[in-house]
C-alpha cells in the first residue's frame, strides 16, 4: 500500500530516526528546535554510515563521487 513503511522504509527510518532525538530533547523554543535540527543533519552527514552508500557517511560518498 502507498505511505507505508513497506513501500519507503529508507525515509521512515530516517523519520523515526528524528522522532527519536526530537523526544529525547527539551526544547524550549524555535531557536532550540532549529539548533537540535542542524546538529542532527550535521551528525548525521559526518557521522553516520550508510548500509545503502556501502558502509560510509554521506559525505564520504559524495566526495568519492566528485
Amino acid at each position: 500500500m502507498p505511505r507505508t513503511p513497506r513501500t519507503n522504509s529508507m525515509v521512515e527510518r530516517c523519520n523515526g530516526r528524528i522522532a527519536v532525538v526530537l523526544r529525547s530533547h527539551c526544547l524550549q523554543s524555535g531557536l532550540d528546535l532549529e539548533q537540535t535540527r542542524l546538529r542532527y543533519v550535521a551528525l548525521y552527514n559526518h557521522k553516520l554510515p550508510q548500509s545503502t552508500l556501502k558502509s560510509r557517511t554521506p559525505i564520504q560518498a559524495m566526495k568519492d563521487w566528485c
